[in-house]
C-alpha cells in the first residue's frame, strides 16, 4: 500500500511539472509595492464571493465600504484586484484522522495544490500535528522535499492549539507584512492537550496576518464540536472552513482554496487615528452589493512606531 502510494504521488508530480511547464512564464521582475513609513501602513487581502461560493474577482473600489477601527481610511494607497503579492503557504496535516483512502487522497490533492500555486517568489512548508519544529524545515518552493514531507507525515495525536500557535509564531510572525500568509489544516478540530488555549492560537494567527483555510479530515463525522473549532479558526483569520462528507470532496476542497488564493483583492492603505501601540484595531469590509460576501481578517495588530517618527508618503 505504501509503495502503491509513493508511485501515485511520483506520478502525479511528474504531471504538476509538465502542466506548469505549459503555463506562462511569470512576468519578469515582478516589483512589490514599496511602503512609505511601513509601520504606519497596512495591507488588507480578502475574497468577495457570490451566494453560491463562486469567486467574484471583478469588483472595483467604489464597490466596496470599509473601516478601520470604525473610521474610513485616512488615505487609499493602492487597490489590486488578481493580487500577485508573494505567498507563504503552510499545509498542518493530522494524519491519524484520515482514514487510508481519505489519506491518499489528501496526498495527492495536496502535491496538485503546491505544485499549481506557488509561483516563483513563494514558500511552502508541511508539518503534522506530532512533529516539532526544526530549523531545516523552513520555507521552499522544490516539490520533492514538499512530496516526501506530504508523503511521510506519521500518524499520532498532538496539540492541535499548540501547534497552531507555533507554526504561526516561528515561521509566520517576522515575515515580510507585503508577503500574503495562509496556512491550509486538515485536521478533525479536536485538540488534544495544548497549552495554549484556541483562543490564544487565533491571537497568533492574527499577530501573524495568517489566514487559515481548515478542511475537515473525518468524513465520515458531522456536526460534532471539531466542526465548530474549525470553523471558528477559520472565520476569525479570513479564511473558510470545508466539511468533506466524502474523501473526493478533500480534493476539491484544495482546489477551491487554490482558486480563492488566485483571486484575492488587496487594498492598501494608510490607518486613521493610528496609535502605533500594539494593540488589535478591528476591520469591517463588506461589499455595497449584498449578494457579495466579503471573506478577509477581523483585524490586525498594529505595529509599534517611534512618536517622532516622520511620515512619509514615497
Amino acid at each position: 500500500m505504501q509503495t502503491l502510494r509513493a508511485i501515485s504521488v511520483a506520478l502525479l508530480l511528474c504531471s504538476a511539472r509538465l502542466l506548469r511547464g505549459q503555463e506562462p512564464a511569470d512576468p519578469p521582475g515582478i516589483e512589490l509595492p514599496m511602503l512609505g513609513n511601513p509601520s504606519r501602513e497596512t495591507v488588507v487581502f480578502f475574497t468577495v464571493t457570490d451566494d453560491k461560493d463562486k469567486v467574484v474577482a471583478n469588483l472595483q473600489p467604489q464597490d466596496f465600504v470599509f473601516t478601520d477601527q470604525g473610521k474610513r481610511p485616512e488615505r487609499l494607497i493602492r487597490f489590486t484586484r488578481h493580487t500577485n503579492f508573494p505567498l507563504y503557504l503552510g499545509l498542518v496535516v493530522e494524519a491519524s484522522s484520515l482514514s487510508p483512502q481519505a489519506r491518499g487522497v489528501e496526498e495527492k490533492a495536496a502535491a496538485a495544490f503546491f505544485g499549481d500555486t506557488l509561483k516563483r517568489l513563494d514558500g511552502a512548508f508541511v508539518a503534522g500535528l506530532n512533529l516539532p519544529l526544526s530549523e531545516d524545515d523552513g520555507f521552499t518552493r522544490n516539490m520533492d522535499s514538499l512530496l516526501n514531507h506530504i508523503h511521510n507525515i506519521p500518524t499520532g495525536n498532538s496539540g492541535l492549539f499548540d501547534v497552531l500557535y507555533e507554526n504561526c509564531r516561528e515561521r509566520m510572525l517576522n515575515r515580510p507584512r507585503l508577503y500574503r500568509h495562509a496556512i491550509v489544516l486538515v485536521s478533525d478540530g479536536n485538540d488534544h492537550g495544548s497549552k495554549n488555549p484556541m483562543s490564544d492560537a487565533i491571537q497568533m494567527c492574527q499577530r501573524a496576518e495568517t489566514t487559515v483555510y481548515s478542511i475537515r479530515a473525518r468524513v465520515d463525522a458531522s456536526g460534532e464540536a471539531g466542526d465548530e473549532v474549525l470553523r471558528t479558526i477559520s472565520t476569525e483569520t479570513g479564511g473558510r472552513p470545508f466539511f468533506p462528507t466524502r474523501p473526493r470532496e478533500i480534493a476539491h476542497a484544495f482546489t477551491e482554496i487554490k482558486e480563492e488564493l488566485e483571486s484575492q483583492y488587496s487594498l492598501e492603505y494608510v490607518p486613521a487615528n493610528l496609535e502605533g501601540d500594539g494593540r488589535f484595531r478591528t476591520i469591517h469590509l463588506e461589499a455595497i452589493n449584498h449578494r457579495y460576501h466579503v471573506r478577509t481578517r477581523k483585524g490586525y495588530f498594529s505595529q509599534v512606531f517611534q512618536r517622532d517618527q516622520p511620515y512619509v508618503i514615497r
